[in-house]
């Protein structure tokens, strides 16, 4: 039944160390328009026709995170985006041995916007800097996601005004920022049609690669 099957993925990955996970319906609004790293030609279109997604979260250690930008974030970044990336390969293959197909979206091949899915599948709320704000580690997560024909039972997305109106007033992050990426004042209308705060992707990759 897929009540037991819903209750079986989580736990199995709970099991392997995820922090939370949740299941939503995949929507259009979930899926790249294009490929970028990862298997497939670089540039081609996206086709995804799964119905069902699983979002998961692994923890990141504050004591190592809280030496960002420099060397023990960056290990503790790329550390946990495997051990996320374990549990979907692991919860992929499981599907697929119940007879359905089943994808891994993990870092560097990705066919889904895991914050967005995240969002949907229950797991937290996206704040000022465009991530995912999880109710207990705020941002201080990693995702990956499992995409899927299994029939599942979806949660509820995350709706949390508090979350909003708290990022609405911080402004702690864009202050910190050293790539100064992040905008101020409030959420702006984007031509998507999605209120939303939108950090300056090309600000942020050039910080990175500067630093090393």
């Amino acid at each position: 039944a897929p009540e037991t099957l819903s209750r079986y993925l989580k736990n199995l990955a709970r099991y392997h160390g995820a922090h939370s996970v949740g299941i939503c319906e995949l929507q259009p609004t979930h899926i790249y328009s294009h490929i970028g790293r990862g298997t497939g030609e670089y540039g081609a279109p996206v086709t995804l026709n799964h119905r069902t997604a699983i979002a998961l979260t692994v923890e990141m250690s504050h004591a190592m995170i809280k030496a960002g930008p420099r060397m023990p974030a960056v290990m503790e970044s790329a550390w946990q985006y495997a051990e996320s990336a374990k549990i979907a390969v692991i919860m992929a293959a499981a599907i697929r041995a119940l007879g359905y197909p089943a994808r891994a979206h993990i870092d560097g091949n990705y066919r889904v916007i895991a914050p967005l899915v995240a969002k949907d599948a229950g797991l937290g709320e996206i704040g000022r800097m465009g991530l995912l704000m999880t109710p207990r580690l705020g941002p201080r997560v990693r995702l990956a996601v499992v995409t899927t024909d299994l029939p599942l039972i979806p949660d509820q997305p995350t709706w949390d005004p508090t979350a909003i109106d708290f990022c609405t007033v911080c402004n702690k992050c864009a202050t910190v920022c050293p790539a100064q990426a992040l905008p101020y004042g409030n959420s702006q209308t984007h031509p998507d049609g999605t209120l939303r705060w939108k950090l300056d992707g090309e600000r942020c990759y050039t910080y990175w690669t500067k630093v090393g």
